[in-house]
């Protein structure tokens, strides 16, 4: 007896934990199953719905692992219809990630142990490049000129809080705007797919109705497109960051990564690597590897002197009060400037920002952690790449894996500055299935490489 429920604890596990590598749920919005045989797809995420029993039992036929994607509010509803259904998942949507994962651990234990529960966040961006971006400066909205910046939407940051907060059996989710003026491309697709895989993190692919219409015709031209999709999605499956982390040079601190949300956006935007770290754990950092500790929240007397510290080992900080109240700092501080929103000190060896009361614009600040990194201590540098964004992860000292993702979705030369000598250096472009080596040079602690034909996205490892 004993033995039979040990393997029926087995069995479970191995029923309810997620795949291996990158996983990308295509969204199946059509009563109608998709043939059998397509590749590259980990599931179909079925949106909840009475009816559906039909289409999951032929999806399953098909081959397929079938979820529901499901709203928290449609939970109670649904769960009387999961016994004896071939359903493999059960995803919880919703635009809070907060509610999301509170909700799916709600619904454990009302849910059959043989189905798996995940969470996904509702981000709604689709990856892609706004020709103008508009902005509410003092209650104007203002449009950007056309030589500005281009503006790109993204779903770095919200990749990295989903990593931290919830890093298995968790999506990334959001659909092609109603006001794109037309359908999503295969390059669209190829450049959700390749975001994904860069962040790290599982993928609810939406396609567009005539895309799936096509696809549930098995027309040869959907197949084909299809094909292409899916060898980008192998490539970075095969690739995937799994629990790499970005370099330990950046710590952003706070108790609520999702309030500062605009503030990570800003710093991907400008291809500033970050670690995100919980309040709790500051004890626990040290230098090196640590340059730069963004403390955004009022420390307590312990914190204070942790962070000083630091400051005393070379450590810069910038720390956003939450009210226009200094700190008392218990070393000699070196007044840079001070005024009545920002104050800069020099303390033990490392540069001090304090930041007072809540109005931080989220660009500058991510202006200034780039400027007080400085060269020597940013570990990813590009040229001619005003589109492309990077995702770096270091493996110890022997190797380190860059992502570049183009959101111009036109080829680029890419020049790129890393941070370590490396030598020797390998690229996979991910939508052509090619590698190729790369030359590349190496100065003052730096490996420079030139990447070509970057169109959509190219995996970068430097290796020793």
């Amino acid at each position: 007896m004993k033995y039979r429920r040990v393997l029926l604890i087995i069995l479970l596990a191995f029923w309810t934990a997620p795949l291996s590598g990158m996983r990308v749920l295509v969204r199946w919005d059509l009563d109608t199953a998709p043939p059998s045989g397509l590749p590259g797809i980990s599931g179909l995420a079925v949106p909840w719905g009475w009816g559906k029993a039909a289409l999951v039992k032929s999806a399953a036929d098909a081959g397929y692992r079938v979820y529901y994607l499901v709203a928290p509010t449609e939970l109670e509803e649904m769960t009387p219809t999961l016994p004896g259904s071939p359903l493999s998942g059960v995803i919880i949507l919703s635009g809070d990630l907060r509610t999301a994962l509170k909700s799916r651990l709600q619904a454990r234990p009302e849910i059959p142990a043989s189905i798996e529960i995940a969470a996904a966040w509702e981000t709604g961006h689709f990856p892609r490049i706004l020709s103008n971006s508009v902005q509410n400066k003092d209650g104007v909205l203002q449009v950007a000129a056309a030589s500005s910046q281009p503006w790109i939407e993204s779903n770095h940051a919200a990749a990295a809080i989903l990593r931290h907060v919830h890093p298995t059996q968790s999506y990334l989710h959001y659909s092609w705007p109603e006001g794109a003026g037309q359908p999503a491309s295969v390059d669209d697709y190829l450049l959700a797919v390749s975001e994904a895989g860069a962040s790290g993190v599982d993928l609810v692919l939406p396609l567009g109705p005539d895309f799936q219409r096509s696809l549930a015709l098995d027309q040869p031209e959907a197949r084909h497109r299809w094909r292409q999709i899916a060898t980008c999605i192998d490539t970075y499956s095969n690739r995937s960051p799994g629990k790499l982390q970005p370099p330990g040079n950046l710590a952003v601190i706070t108790e609520d990564f999702e309030i500062w949300y605009d503030l990570l956006k800003m710093l991907s935007r400008y291809n500033v690597p970050f670690r995100l770290i919980p309040r709790r754990e500051l004890n626990n950092l040290a230098a090196p590897p640590l340059n730069l500790v963004l403390f955004l929240a009022t420390p307590d007397p312990s914190e204070t002197e942790k962070l000083e510290s630091l400051l005393d080992d070379g450590v810069s900080a910038i720390v956003g009060l939450e009210a226009k109240e200094k700190l008392r700092w218990r070393g000699k501080r070196t007044a840079v400037f001070e005024s009545d929103d920002a104050a800069s000190y020099r303390i033990g060896k490392g540069q001090l920002v304090e930041l007072y009361g809540s109005g931080t614009d989220p660009n500058a600040l991510a202006l200034d952690v780039r400027r007080i990194l400085g060269k020597e201590h940013r570990p990813i540098q590009l040229w001619n790449a005003l589109t492309v964004l990077t995702a770096l992860y270091p493996q110890g000292q022997s190797e380190a894996v860059l992502y570049l993702t183009n959101y111009a979705l036109s080829p680029q030369v890419v020049q790129v500055r890393v941070a370590g000598t490396f030598s020797k250096v390998q690229c996979v472009w991910p939508e052509k299935g090619e590698s190729a080596a790369l030359k590349f040079e190496t100065d003052n602690g730096f490996t420079e490489v030139t990447v070509p034909d970057v169109k959509v996205g190219a995996i970068v490892t430097l290796s020793r």
